[in-house]
């Protein structure tokens, strides 16, 4: 039993996907020729980007073109660049994935006690299970150091 878990845990983190890439938005730009070749046109915004997921590499980006009559305003774009449009497009951009350890066996790099971005900030108080001095005064005044030697 405990041979099926342990081979279903490694299964598991050998087909794990990559996470989605993310976009860059612009307006009033688009992005330079259509992905495959040819026009291929999505009703939405969420469909669009995840048929560019699909693709991979051969999509860069999702343009909306205003002016297209239809329904399928969102197109697949080739190019990864934004342009200036006479027309009024929006784009959306896939941005390079986060530099780190992608692809490690043990996922990317943790912090202090499993927290992604190291130890927390600011003032945290006394350690647990040990109580600091009290908060209002941090020791003897400065002034005076305590009775005189002999």
């Amino acid at each position: 039993m405990k041979f099926l878990v342990v081979l279903l845990i490694a299964l598991a983190a050998v087909t794990a996907r990559p996470p989605p890439p993310r976009y860059a938005a612009a307006n009033a730009k688009y992005l330079a020729g259509y992905a495959g070749g040819k026009r291929k046109g999505f009703k939405s915004l969420k469909e669009a980007l995840g048929a560019c997921n699909r693709m991979r590499k051969a999509c860069g980006g999702v343009t909306w073109e205003k002016k297209h009559k239809g329904a399928d305003k969102f197109t697949l774009r080739k190019g990864n660049a934004f342009k200036k449009s006479p027309s009024g497009e929006k784009s959306w951009k896939k941005m390079a994935p986060p530099k780190g350890r992608r692809g490690h066996p043990r996922g990317p790099p943790r912090g202090h006690r499993g927290h992604p971005r190291g130890p927390p900030r600011g003032r945290r108080g006394p350690p647990r299970g040990r109580r600091g001095p009290p908060r209002g005064r941090r020791g003897p005044p400065r002034g005076r150091r305590g009775p005189p030697r002999d």
